[in-house]
């Protein structure tokens, strides 16, 4: 948890593409490490605030705001709040779908159907949603 707050303090010296993909990065891991503290969403608050401000063009810029939502959505899952997750993952497949670049950005749209089936799977509705995770 400190090495990747850490990571955060030193953001000021990047270009703001730059530090926004990292950004992004930082709340992932922390979000993949099981981490449900303050910090780790208001960074991913924010990684959402500059996507907007910056409107990256690059592919791996663009992805940035579904990687970050799923991040997000599945941070706000944890907490207890499946309904607003729900709205952030598909929020996050709204994105996938208009983004089309190749490489490494398949992963991240396949990370975010397989994070929204996890939370589909696991939620109080998964046998009346089934069609859906599939």
């Amino acid at each position: 948890e400190n090495a990747l707050k850490g990571i955060l303090d030193e953001l000021d010296a990047l270009k703001p593409d730059s530090e926004l993909m990292l950004r992004c990065t930082v709340g992932e891991l922390a979000v993949m490490a099981g981490l449900k503290d303050q910090w780790v969403r208001e960074n991913l608050v924010k990684t959402l605030k500059d996507f907007d401000r910056l409107q990256p063009k690059d592919p791996s810029g663009q992805a940035v705001v579904f990687r970050a939502s799923t991040a997000l959505a599945t941070l706000t899952n944890a907490a207890g709040d499946a309904i607003t997750a729900e709205g952030l993952f598909h929020s996050a497949q709204d994105h996938v779908a208009r983004h089309s670049a190749p490489g490494r950005a398949a992963l991240w749209r396949r990370g975010v159907a397989n994070a929204f089936a996890a939370m589909l799977e696991t939620g109080r509705h998964a046998a009346k949603r089934a069609p859906e995770i599939k």
